[in-house]
């Protein structure tokens, strides 16, 4: 799991050698996946961050990071499963503005992708783990 936070997709899995290939991968995330939220399939950031609740992955504290509003509820969203597409939709944003704030959200984080934010927002005390069940979308600035 601690690769699927980093970032690590089906095919970088497979040729690290956790899964013969790239679809037994997608099939034994997503069935992790299913395991943690009760039977209900979820996408991989909301894999990362049941995964650090339920101490299925390191967590090493880092300095703290100031975010938005903006760049919570979009963290939050991530977090709870959200893809971007649908934060976009839930957040009344064009899909080029929620783009934008996932860029910004990362460079902030340091992260690569949105798995890795999640998984960075836990390190630097940014998510917790009730932080999913609120989520307030505002509209505007980034």
């Amino acid at each position: 799991m601690q690769a699927v936070a980093e970032g690590a997709n089906q095919r970088v899995l497979r040729d690290r050698g956790y899964y013969a290939t790239p679809v037994g991968a997608f099939r034994g995330v997503a069935d992790l996946g299913r395991k943690l939220n009760a039977g209900k399939p979820i996408r991989w950031t909301g894999i990362v961050h049941l995964s650090v609740i339920n101490q299925l992955i390191a967590v090493e504290a880092q300095q703290p990071v100031w975010l938005s509003p903006f760049q919570l509820d979009l963290l939050r969203a991530w977090a709870k499963g959200l893809s971007l597409e649908s934060y976009a939709y839930e957040a009344f944003l064009s899909i080029a503005d929620a783009r934008e704030r996932a860029q910004f959200l990362c460079m902030r984080l340091k992260a690569s992708c949105d798995q890795q934010a999640v998984l960075r927002a836990h390190q630097t005390g940014a998510l917790t783990k009730d932080d999913p069940l609120i989520v307030t979308f505002r509209t505007g600035g980034s």
